[in-house]
């Protein structure tokens, strides 16, 4: 979209956001910031970044080192 952000304008605006958490937080966010997010924690290039999935009611636990996938149900179906 003209004049709308660019890939590298969301991760910065990740990245800063990120950095500046003080402690515990829950967020909501598109998959797109998510898969952007991800990519930063583990410090991919935007290749690697575009090619993680942006799964649908999915909860990502940033904990230590690593990234923690919860959900989506079995059946795929949020109740």
């Amino acid at each position: 979209m003209p004049g709308g952000e660019s890939y590298a304008d969301v991760a910065k605006r990740a990245a800063d956001w990120f950095e500046g958490l003080t402690g515990p937080t829950i967020a909501v966010s598109h998959g797109g910031f998510s898969r952007i997010l991800r990519g930063l924690y583990y410090g991919l290039g935007w290749q690697q970044m575009s090619g993680l999935d942006e799964p649908y009611g999915t909860v990502f636990k940033f904990y230590a080192d690593q990234i923690i996938r919860i959900g989506p149900p079995p059946s795929g179906k949020l109740r």
